[in-house]
C-alpha cells in the first residue's frame, strides 16, 4: 500500500500526517488500537496534544515559604542549553542508583547495608525532589513547554512512585515476608499518586492539598533516609509498646502514613464529585468509579498474588519491579487519556500479567504449593 504525506490545514502545529493510499490515515480514527496496547495516536488526539496547556496548584505551605523560593535560586545556577526532560531524566536516574544498591545490600529488604547507601538514598531522593520541580521551571524558562515533556515527566514520577517505595521499604527493614512492605508502596506511594492523576483527568488540573505527598510526604522519607545513616537502620527494628500491643518502629512508620493518606485519596475523589455536580456532568460521577477498575484490579491481583505465594518472599525487588512497570503504563494510559482528551480503557492487555500471576498462586495454593502451579521466577520475569 503506499503512503504519501498530508499536511493538516486547520492546525500547522500537527505537521505532515502519512496518509495510506485507500483514504485513511496512519492515525486516523478507523485504525482502533488493538487490546495489548495503544501504538500510536488519531489524527484528533494529535490536535489536543498541541493544544494542551498545562494547569495546577500546589497549596503545601511548605512549598511556598520554603521550597519554592529554594527551587527559584537553584534555577539560576542551571545553565539554559541543558532541556527540561534531562533534567527530568537526571533525577530519576539518581533514584535508579539507590534502586540498585538496595538490590544488592538489602536482597530480602531485612539486611542492614552500610550507612553509606542510606546517604545515598537521601542524595537520590532529594536529589529527584529539586530536579523535578526544576524541570518544569526551565521549560517554562526556555519556552520549551510541551505535552510530551509533560507525558515525560509524569512518566518519570510514575516509576520513581515504586522505586523510591522499594527503597523505602528496604531502608527501614521491614522484610518480605511482611504483609507492610507491600502496603507501604501500595498505600503510601500507588494509592496516592493514581488518586492524583484521576483528579487530573477528569477535573483538567492538579491541586495538590496544604499537606501532599510530593512535599511533606517526601521529606519525611527523606528524613527517615538520614535518619538510617545517622543512627543506623536498627533503629527501626527497635519495639514499641502502645498499650496491649507491641509493634516495631519500622511498622508504626505505616500506621502514622496510612490516616494520612486515605484522607488525601478521599479528597481526590470529592474534588471530582464536586466538580461534576457543578458543572452539571453528573455522569463523571460513574465514570471516576469506572476508571478506578483498572487499579482496583491490578491492587487486588498484587496483594493476592503476595498473599498466597512466596514470590514476594522470595523476590521482593523482582516482584516490585513486576508490579510497578504495570503499574507506570496504567498511569500512563491515564496521562495520555487527560492529554489527548479520550476515554481512559478499563480493560488493557497488560492487565493479564498481574491477573495470570494471582491466579497461578490462588492455584498452587488450592493444590498445597506456596511456590504456585508455575515457576514464580519465570512469571515475574
Amino acid at each position: 500500500m503506499d503512503v504519501v504525506m498530508q499536511r493538516n490545514g486547520s492546525n500547522p502545529d500537527v505537521g505532515a500526517l502519512p496518509v495510506f493510499s485507500d483514504g485513511t490515515s496512519q492515525y486516523s480514527s478507523e485504525r482502533k488500537p488493538s487490546f495489548f496496547g495503544k501504538k500510536y495516536f488519531s489524527e484528533v488526539e494529535i490536535k489536543e496534544l498541541c493544544n494542551y496547556r498545562n494547569h495546577g496548584t500546589d497549596n503545601s505551605l511548605t512549598y511556598k515559604y520554603v521550597l519554592s523560593p529554594t527551587y527559584d535560586m537553584i534555577l539560576q545556577l542551571v545553565p539554559t542549553w541543558l532541556a527540561p526532560n534531562t533534567i527530568t531524566l537526571i533525577g530519576l536516574i539518581s533514584v535508579l542508583i539507590g534502586n540498585l544498591l538496595t538490590a544488592i545490600y538489602v536482597p530480602t529488604l531485612q539486611e542492614e547495608a552500610p550507612r553509606w547507601v542510606y546517604l545515598l538514598l537521601w542524595i537520590g531522593l532529594a536529589s529527584y525532589r529539586i530536579l523535578d520541580n526544576l524541570d518544569g521551571r526551565q521549560a517554562r524558562r526556555t519556552g520549551s513547554s510541551s505535552p510530551l515533556g509533560h507525558l515525560f515527566d509524569h512518566g518519570c514520577d510514575t516509576l520513581n512512585v515504586f522505586l523510591s517505595g522499594l527503597n523505602c521499604t528496604a531502608a527501614l527493614r521491614i522484610g518480605s515476608r511482611s504483609f507492610y512492605s507491600i502496603g507501604l508502596v501500595w498505600l503510601v506511594a500507588m494509592l496516592q499518586f493514581f488518586g492524583a492523576t484521576l483528579e487530573e483527568f477528569f477535573n483538567g488540573a492538579l491541586n495538590l492539598g496544604y499537606i501532599n505527598g510530593p512535599n511533606e510526604g517526601v521529606l519525611l522519607v527523606e528524613a527517615m533516609y538520614l535518619a538510617s545513616f545517622v543512627f543506623g537502620p536498627s533503629i527501626w527494628e527497635a519495639p514499641l509498646s502502645i498499650g496491649p500491643w507491641q509493634i516495631r518502629r519500622c511498622e508504626l512508620f505505616f500506621w502514622v502514613l496510612f490516616p494520612m493518606s486515605i484522607p488525601l485519596v478521599l479528597t481526590n475523589y470529592v474534588a471530582i464529585w464536586k466538580k461534576a455536580i457543578t458543572d452539571n456532568r453528573r455522569g463523571d460521577i460513574v465514570a471516576s468509579l469506572r476508571a478506578s477498575v483498572p487499579f482496583l484490579l491490578f491492587s487486588f491481583c498484587m496483594v493476592t498474588w503476595q498473599q498466597t505465594s512466596t514470590a514476594f518472599e522470595k523476590h521482593p525487588h523482582l516482584f516490585l519491579w513486576c508490579a510497578g512497570i504495570n503499574f507506570f503504563y496504567l498511569i500512563s494510559r491515564l496521562i495520555v487519556a487527560h492529554l489527548t482528551k479520550t476515554e481512559f480503557p478499563t480493560v488493557m492487555g497488560v492487565q493479564l500479567v498481574m491477573v495470570v500471576g494471582a491466579a497461578n498462586a490462588v492455584a498452587g495454593m488450592s493444590v498445597g504449593s506456596e511456590d504456585g502451579l508455575l515457576d514464580q521466577y519465570v512469571l515475574l520475569w
